[in-house]
């Protein structure tokens, strides 16, 4: 687990609540299981900068959004 891992997982959950999104929602809508979307959240598996903008663009905001402390 990484300090980066776990920036983007608590972002990726924030801008899950603040959409209103469950984690199911996003899987349906993204090419990642439920069970990868926790372990994203959880900094458990690593995504690449393009599955980061693909979540990104789902959920609203942008990959420096996700990044960003």
């Amino acid at each position: 687990m990484s300090f980066a891992r776990d920036i983007i997982g608590k972002n990726i959950k924030y801008y899950m609540k603040l959409n209103n999104m469950t984690i199911k929602e996003l899987a349906e809508k993204s090419r990642f299981s439920v069970n990868d979307l926790n372990r994203i959240i959880k900094g458990n598996l690593y995504i690449n900068p393009k599955e980061l903008q693909e979540i990104a663009s789902i959920l609203g905001t942008t990959k420096h959004d996700l990044l960003s402390i």
